[in-house]
Parts: C-alpha cells; structure tokens; sequence
C-alpha cells in the first residue's frame, strides 16, 4: 500500500493514457539506490521546460536511459541520467480506487497490449473514419452528450500560447492552442465538441 511519506502529484496531460487520466493522483517512491528498470514509469523534471513528466522507461544503458508516454508514437526527445530521475511511480489513485503500477518485464508486458490494442482501434477508425468526419462537421450529436452541461474549461500558458482544455469527469477530451487552427479530441468526442473549438470567440472569453 502507498506510504504515507512517498510524494504525490496530480497528472494532467494525455501522454500516459490509458495507463494514467487527468487529475489522477501518483504516488511517487524514491529509488534509493535500487536499480532502475526497463519498463518503470518513473517522474523527471522535463529538459525543455522544467515540468515534471511521469514517462515509461523504455531503453537504458549505464549512462543513457530513454523514455516514452505509453500514448505516444515516438520516445522522448532527449536522454536522461540516472540522477535526473526523481523516482517512480507505484500506485495511482483514480477517485477512491487505488490501483498498482507495474515497472519492470510486468510493465513492458503491459505496455505491449495497450500498443497492439491501439493499433485495433487504429484499423477500425481507418474504416469508420469518413462517416465520423461528416457526422462531426453537421454536429447533430452536439446536444445528445449527457455531459455537455458538465464540460470544464481548463486554461494553462503554454510556451506556443494559452491552451484551453475541455474536461468531463476529470477527463481530458479535448485541447486547443487558441490561435492555432491545430487541436485534439479524443474520439469520440469530436462528435460533440467540434463546435466548441471553431468558436475562438467563446474560448477566448473564459476565465
């Protein structure tokens, strides 16, 4: 069970998912000493900007070791020492349920099946794709989104600008740099949103 004088921090972002939701608390455990593993989600201070990521090892060696969010396609830009590690991550909260983080030959296990079922998903979107772009652009879902009165908006300076976040129940669905014609939705929420990020006027005016 999570000790009491481990540090937590809240996550925020989408890199980790599924393995980790916006607003979920960590629990961080210092290493101490013991051997960092392939396969540990361990928290660093970003090299670009500061920021503290939560990432999956994924390739190290005595001086270099390489991470990756479980939702990217790509690993991280940069190589990182053992000494930039701030520890790692064993247990997640997610409302009152408290669920354990595997490192190690587990968590390379477990990262392999969340990669082979996106790449389903991807197949099956691929298929679905034209009917989910017309049905996003004629918004006739817009309203039948039982959250939709329950939307947050989340704003958060970013070094390319303000960035506005849509969340339902403490879940990211959608981002926008306002400014920037480029955004996120998960899917999905396009369906339902797609209207929400046009509209530059109405996402500028939220404080």
């Amino acid at each position: 069970m999570p000790n009491p004088h481990w540090k937590s921090l809240f996550y925020k972002g989408q890199s980790m998912y599924p393995t980790f939701r916006f607003s979920d608390l960590l629990q961080i455990a210092p290493y101490n000493g013991k051997r960092i593993r392939c396969g540990d989600v361990v928290i660093f201070n970003s090299p670009k900007n500061g920021e503290k990521i939560a990432h999956r090892v994924v390739s190290l060696d005595v001086e270099r070791i390489k991470t990756a969010g479980d939702n990217n396609n790509k690993t991280d830009e940069w190589f990182l020492k053992a000494s930039n590690i701030l520890g790692r991550v064993v247990y997640v909260k997610r409302k009152n349920r408290i669920r354990k983080v595997y490192g190690g030959r587990r968590g390379l296990v477990y990262l392999t099946f969340i990669k082979a079922k996106r790449i389903v998903k991807r197949g099956i979107f691929c298929l679905l794709r034209p009917s989910y772009r017309w049905l996003s652009r004629i918004g006739i879902f817009k309203q039948m989104l039982p959250y939709r009165r329950k939307m947050r908006f989340l704003i958060f300076n970013r070094p390319g600008g303000k960035e506005v976040q849509i969340v339902i129940k403490n879940q990211m669905v959608a981002k926008k740099i306002l400014g920037s014609e480029k955004n996120y939705v998960r899917r999905p929420f396009r369906l339902f949103v797609n209207d929400l990020l046009s509209d530059e006027t109405k996402l500028k005016s939220i404080h």
